[in-house]
């Protein structure tokens, strides 16, 4: 059947109409316009997936997993229809086991209300046995054990890396760093590898030189990785122009989803903390403050903790306020209004201190990240007019290489968007095709694919030969 006359029609009885050019038939059942989104979603076309999820007729006809599911997949890219997902999941009872997921979308929505409630579930299934939830709370006395072992951990896991022992699809989500991060690169850029990046080794998606020949009559059949490293090395516009038919693995537009959301950032709004930090310190409005050699501010200074708790000694007490009572001071003074106030109290979710006289115009230095706490309440401004504020410089350096680091996971994000588009639009139009897979194996492995990438590799070996 030629390209123009294909069809695609689902067979509710009821009333049918055109979509687009008049290529694919639908009808008015909601359920007919989720399994449309579905498909998309199986080429990665996640700007059309969205548009019919935007219906709440749609959302409706989903169960609380897959409006989870849904919102994982598009989160990043329309936050509004995401949140009436994570809502309709809320309603429909969200189980133990999708509580973890939810509350990450939560994070990456700077939704407030979501959040809490999401950290109030996940901080009782962590004091539940047996919930499914696989959430684990770790005292204060355990953390030096626990980073202790992390430390093992990535070590061993990078020699397995280094040797070749295990796929790289394996250990990428394990060694702090994504499989599509490994695989970003310019090949135009001639400059040093950073010291903190894994080099990129040969036997991960490269094939030696001499090595058996290859027929390529049948096309170019390309994996998760050998589609990052041609992108990265300029090759997929070279081979579609040489007529090379390109197959993919069916599992690989999925993998492009999670790789996109895994390089998106996790929590905008400390983002945009940062950044209005830093807009502060280079307008006058906040000043670095000047330590001595001990890391101590000047005595004159308050320092400014989370909790009082925090300062362990008893000068440091008498110096020192806590965020809490800060905020009683903003508000006696007249400088908070009754939203910012009860903002406040609920998100610091503590009791006020002693009561301190703290003057209005006093120098206040933010001890390392209480200040972001101010800047995400969206008191930047109020406070550093009511007070001479300061930052600890070895906090503003480490926000100025953390946005850094966001600006790269930004870009990251931004390829991985264009690329898995690009493969939705070769799928959609025929010129890229999906391989067949042989048969379920008889005996499955006994550890299932856990990500969309492993799945991939999985699909590998199910290739017929």
């Amino acid at each position: 059947m030629p390209a123009a006359a294909r069809h695609r029609i689902w067979s509710s009885p009821c009333c049918c109409k055109w979509s687009g050019d008049g290529a694919t038939l639908h009808t008015n059942d909601p359920a007919d316009w989720l399994r449309q989104a579905e498909l998309s979603g199986r080429i990665g076309d996640l700007g059309s997936a969205a548009r019919l999820l935007n219906d709440p007729t749609i959302i409706e006809c989903l169960d609380a997993e897959q409006a989870v599911r849904w919102g994982q997949a598009i989160g990043h890219r329309d936050p509004a229809v995401t949140q009436r997902l994570l809502s309709h999941a809320e309603r429909m009872g969200m189980a133990d086991q999708l509580v973890p997921t939810a509350a990450h979308q939560a994070l990456r929505l700077a939704a407030p209300e979501l959040q809490r409630r999401m950290m109030t579930r996940m901080t009782m299934l962590a004091s539940a046995e047996d919930t499914g939830a696989s959430i684990q709370r770790i005292s204060i006395d355990d953390l030096p054990e626990f980073i202790k072992h992390q430390r093992e951990r990535t070590e061993h896991l990078s020699n397995l890396y280094l040797n070749g022992t295990v796929p790289v699809h394996l250990l990428a989500g394990w060694m702090r760093q994504t499989l599509a991060a490994l695989y970003s690169f310019d090949i135009q850029d001639l400059q040093a590898v950073p010291l903190n990046r894994r080099p990129l080794l040969i036997r991960f998606g490269g094939r030696p030189l001499g090595g058996p020949s290859v027929d390529l009559r049948h096309g170019v059949l390309i994996d998760t990785t050998a589609l990052l490293l041609a992108d990265a090395v300029g090759l997929l516009t070279v081979v579609e122009a040489a007529g090379l038919r390109i197959q993919v693995v069916p599992a690989l537009p999925r993998a492009l989803i999670q790789l996109e959301t895994d390089a998106g950032e996790h929590q905008p709004d400390r983002v945009a903390a940062w950044n209005a930090i830093v807009q502060a310190v280079d307008d006058a409005r906040v000043r670095v403050a000047c330590v001595d050699g001990t890391g101590k501010a000047p005595s004159a200074a308050y320092r400014v903790v989370h909790s009082l708790d925090d300062a362990e000694e008893d000068t440091a007490r008498q110096a020192s306020v806590s965020l809490r009572s800060l905020i009683e001071v903003l508000k006696r003074s007249g400088r908070l209004d009754v939203g910012q106030y009860e903002r406040a109290v609920i998100d610091l979710r503590e009791s006020p201190d002693q009561e301190l006289p703290l003057p209005l115009g006093a120098t206040l230095v933010f001890d390392f990240n209480t200040i972001e706490t101010i800047a995400d309440l969206g008191l930047l401004d109020i406070v550093a007019t009511a007070f001479t504020v300061e930052i600890d410089p070895d906090y503003l350096n480490h926000i100025k290489a953390e946005r850094r680091q966001f600006e790269e996971r930004q870009c990251l994000a931004e390829r991985l968007r264009r690329l898995r588009e690009l493969v939705a639009q070769r799928l959609a139009g025929d010129h890229w095709g999906v391989a067949r897979l042989g048969p379920e194996p008889a005996k499955r492995q006994e550890h299932a694919p856990e990500t969309a990438v492993q799945q991939c590799l999985w699909e590998i070996f199910r290739l017929p030969p």
